[in-house]
């Protein structure tokens, strides 16, 4: 699989696609009020034809859906070749060596099956006519890259999605601060506009450490409010990103 991704050919990453902003766990996690506000800020200025799952920023349902894992499954099931995923909430890995899930994203729960996306569930996929054809997925999660099974460090949400066809992969290796994280990803589509997805995160990076850092125009007052609570030169604000992929 490795080899598969390394070798098939990069595509442009679209305009569409899907943003998920902190989906209501029911209790099961703390809410991500700065998730919610990267994940609409993501969707308005960079992918406005993307849709919008989870919840808004006063913590009532997005119109298009509540983000349960069987609307971002489906909605993965349809996206166009080299869509976008960015998703704002919690990732969980609970380590094991039998058949239960070990690395997931937590979505809203409301459905008979959990509130979880698991690894395993989306290499089900692979091969399947619903495998997503994603150009990105952004998991702005924690421990979206770290796995929770085997001992190589190969099997996590992140390269899960990278065995499914996904060109790029953005992910976690820690528990990232919610307010931070915020920042640091608009920042990263604001720099993918200009650069392939590897060195975007890169020039994220450089420009959380700047102390002479210049605010982007269309970056919406509510993330800018984010940088005074918060150290963006802190290691555990930015570092914990990684990209695999194209």
């Amino acid at each position: 699989m490795l080899c598969d991704s390394a070798w098939a050919p990069s595509g442009p990453v679209g305009g569409g696609g899907l943003v998920v902003g902190d989906p209501d766990t029911a209790g099961a996690a703390a809410d991500l009020v700065a998730a919610r506000l990267e994940a609409l800020a993501v969707r308005h200025v960079f992918y406005p034809q993307a849709r919008y799952l989870g919840r808004r920023v006063d913590g009532s349902r997005a119109a298009d859906g509540a983000g349960t894992p069987g609307q971002v499954r489906a909605e993965l099931a349809r996206a166009a070749a080299g869509a976008v995923l960015h998703a704002a909430c919690h990732g969980v890995v609970a380590p094991g060596t039998g058949d239960e899930p070990t690395s997931y994203l937590m979505l809203a729960a409301g459905e008979a099956a959990g509130l979880r996306f698991t690894a395993e569930d989306l290499v089900a996929t692979i091969g399947a006519d619903s495998t997503p054809a994603l150009g990105l997925a952004v998991l702005a999660a924690c421990s979206s890259g770290v796995p929770g099974r085997g001992y190589d460090e190969a099997f996590s949400t992140a390269t899960a999605f990278l065995a499914a066809g996904t060109g790029s992969v953005v992910s976690a290796l820690w528990s990232i601060p919610d307010s931070a994280t915020s920042v640091l990803m608009f920042m990263f589509h604001h720099f993918l506009r200009e650069l392939p997805p590897a060195q975007a995160l890169r020039a994220a990076q450089l420009w959380m450490l700047r102390p002479d850092r210049e605010l982007p125009a269309r970056m919406p007052t509510a993330l800018r409010d984010r940088l005074a609570v918060t150290d963006p030169r802190a290691a555990g604000s930015w570092a914990g990103f990684v990209h695999a992929g194209r």
